[in-house]
This record gives structure tokens, C-alpha cells and sequence, in this order.
């Protein structure tokens, strides 16, 4: 028994041990604790191609201080600038998150999409939305992420139903170079999802040590999708020193299993040999 517990407390801990290293130098790029600043959203109507009807209508386009929510008619869209307050400089990377939403003209109801405690969320009940959200973020300070090479997304919900029918972009910019590219998300779930970025275009000429823009997006032309996501963030490759406890971990597993059979059968015999 007190090789057993040994066991369990040793597994325990290289269990902790290799979620600390599984996480460590991730970047945050945005936990969206700031929420929506909705005193600057700026809408406008849309052609059938996308592009910017200036005397096109926005009634039925509004804002929800309430809810920290945009409410968008069909054939618009919101474009905003949020900045995290100077007393509270940690959420976004860089301090500055613009974003921009759309609906198509050919949706037949208002989406919907807010930023509130932590949570982003989107509701795109019509067709064609042509950008449920598309994020940017312009660092005055340019960022090292040398480092990176994944993307994770912390969905809180994504429904099945919207397993790739959402398409995610992603780009970097280093002032002089753009790597950009598409993420399925056909095997989606809640909770933590990693994605590579080292496939999309121009990847290997980036100045990863000198990034002063990236862009995060969503799109689909699917009705009916919705999601929430917690925070977004890179990382690095599994290291492998990771993946060397990860097999001490799952060999310390099989070891507890074989060592509580053996002891099973053992006391089994006793009981017989006794009866």
C-alpha cells in the first residue's frame, strides 16, 4: 500500500509538472476583460459584394450599453476601437483591439455580438454573415513571439452544428512581411483547441521578433452559428520535455494499474488458501 501511494503522489506530480510545462511561455493575446467600447462603434451599410454603400441605410443597427452588445441589420456593419484603461494594462496584448462586424445583405435578421465579463460572444442567426468577427491588434511596441507557433482558442460553447462551417483567419504582420491563413474547425470542441500557424503563407520570412500586427477572425455563411471564447493566446510547440513526462506519466499509470491487479489476485489467493 505505501508503494502504491507513492506511486500515485509521484504520477500526481509529474502530472502538475507537465501541464506547467505544456503551458509555460504561452502569450496572451486577449482574455476579453475589456469590454466593449461602445461609444465609438461606427456602422455602415454594405453592397451585395461587401463593399461600403455610403448612402446605404443602418436603421435597425444599434448598440446595447446594457448588455455590451451590437446589434446588426442586415446589409451592415460595426466597426469599434477598444483600449484597455492605464490602471488595468493586462487582457489585451498591445492595449488596443479594433474589430469590425458584418452581416450580409442577403441575412433576413439582426446578429447579434458582445464582449462582456470575460466572454466573447457571437449569435448569427441569418445566412451570409460575411464577418462575424474579425479582429485586430496593433502593438505601438512591437512584440517578440518568436516563440509561437500555435494558436489556442478557449471556446466556452461551440456547437457541433457549427464544426466547420466556421472559418478562422489568421495573419501576422512584422512591418514589412504578412503570414496569413486559414484554421479548420472540424474537430472543434469547448475548452482549449490548438492550432498550428506554421503552414500558412510566408510564414518563414516573418521577423517573428519584431510582429506589430495580428489579426483574428471568423467567418461563415452558414445560419444558425454561435459561440463564446474565453481568451485567445499563442504558444509554442510541444517541447520535448513535455512529452517525456507526458510517457512517464502514462507509464506510472500502468504500472498503479498492474501493481492493484497483482494485489487483487494475491489477496484473492490468501482468501482461498484461508477458506
Amino acid at each position: 500500500m505505501k508503494l502504491f501511494n507513492g506511486l500515485l503522489r509521484g504520477g500526481m506530480f509529474l502530472l502538475a509538472l507537465a501541464q506547467a510545462t505544456v503551458f509555460a511561455d504561452s502569450i496572451l493575446l486577449d482574455d476579453f476583460s475589456t469590454n466593449l467600447t461602445l461609444s465609438n462603434v461606427v456602422f455602415s451599410a454594405l453592397n451585395s459584394d461587401g463593399t461600403v454603400n455610403p448612402t446605404g441605410s443602418t436603421a435597425g443597427s444599434a448598440v446595447s450599453s446594457f448588455w455590451k452588445r451590437i446589434e446588426l441589420a442586415p446589409g451592415n456593419m460595426a466597426t469599434w476601437t477598444d483600449t484597455v484603461s492605464p490602471s488595468f494594462p493586462n487582457g489585451i496584448l498591445g492595449g488596443v483591439r479594433s474589430g469590425e462586424i458584418r452581416n450580409g445583405t442577403g441575412s433576413n435578421q439582426k446578429s447579434n455580438f458582445k464582449i462582456l465579463n470575460g466572454v466573447m460572444n457571437v449569435d448569427s442567426p441569418s445566412a451570409n454573415m460575411l464577418c462575424m468577427t474579425c479582429l485586430t491588434y496593433n502593438f505601438s511596441t512591437r512584440q517578440d513571439l518568436s516563440i509561437v507557433s500555435r494558436l489556442i482558442v478557449d471556446f466556452t460553447t461551440f456547437d457541433v452544428s457549427a464544426r466547420g462551417k466556421v472559418t478562422m483567419s489568421v495573419s501576422l504582420f512584422d512591418g514589412v512581411t504578412t503570414s496569413s491563413g486559414d484554421l479548420a474547425t472540424t474537430t472543434v470542441n469547448a475548452g482549449l483547441n490548438y492550432f498550428w500557424l506554421t503552414g500558412m503563407q510566408n510564414w518563414g520570412r516573418l521577423n517573428m521578433s519584431q510582429i506589430q500586427q495580428v489579426k483574428v477572425g471568423f467567418s461563415t455563411n452558414t445560419p444558425g452559428v454561435d459561440f463564446t471564447v474565453n481568451s485567445l493566446a499563442f504558444t509554442h510547440a510541444p517541447e520535448p520535455n513535455s512529452l517525456i513526462v507526458l510517457g512517464a506519466i502514462t507509464g506510472i499509470s500502468v504500472v498503479i494499474r498492474r501493481f492493484k491487479n497483482r494485489r487483487r489476485r494475491m489477496l484473492l489467493i490468501s482468501h482461498q488458501q484461508c477458506g
